[in-house]
C-alpha cells in the first residue's frame, strides 16, 4: 500500500467541523481547511464509502500523517489499495472498477474512505 497527498496545497484543519451527505450516487463532504476555508467535496458516482473511527482507523494512514511531532491532515490517496482489491475480488464486473480510485481524508475523529473515479474539490464560502 502506498499513500501520497493529492492535494498538498489543502491541509485539513485539527477541527474541521465536518458534514458528510451521502446518498445513492453521489457523497459530498464538507470541512475547514487550517486557514478556516470551507470546502466542499464531491463523488459523483461513487463505489465505496468506509467511515471509522480516527481510533480504529489503519496505522498506515497515521503513521504518514504524524510527521515534524504534528499530524498533517490532507486528503490522500491509496495505491494497490486493500479496499479496492477486495471489492474487485467480490465482484462479476472488474471493469467497473478498473478506473476506481481510493481516497482518504483524515478528520479530526473519523476517518473517510471512499472510492471514486474522481472527485470535485471548491471552496463553499456560502455554506
Amino acid at each position: 500500500m502506498g499513500i501520497s497527498v493529492v492535494l498538498p496545497e489543502i491541509e485539513i484543519h485539527t477541527t474541521p467541523l465536518e458534514e458528510l451527505f451521502i446518498d445513492s450516487t453521489s457523497i459530498t463532504i464538507f470541512f475547514d481547511d487550517i486557514n478556516e476555508n470551507r470546502y466542499k467535496i464531491i463523488a459523483e458516482p461513487y463505489q465505496a464509502i468506509n467511515i471509522t473511527t480516527i481510533d480504529c482507523a489503519s496505522r498506515e494512514y497515521y503513521n504518514f500523517c504524524y510527521r515534524d511531532g504534528i499530524f498533517h491532515r490532507h486528503i490522500l490517496q491509496v495505491e494497490n489499495s486493500e479496499l479496492l482489491c477486495s471489492l474487485i475480488k467480490r465482484t462479476n464486473d472488474n471493469q467497473f472498477l478498473m478506473n476506481s480510485k481510493h481516497y482518504v481524508l483524515p478528520l479530526q475523529d473519523i476517518i473517510i474512505e471512499f472510492l471514486a473515479y474522481d472527485f470535485k474539490i471548491e471552496k463553499a464560502d456560502n455554506i
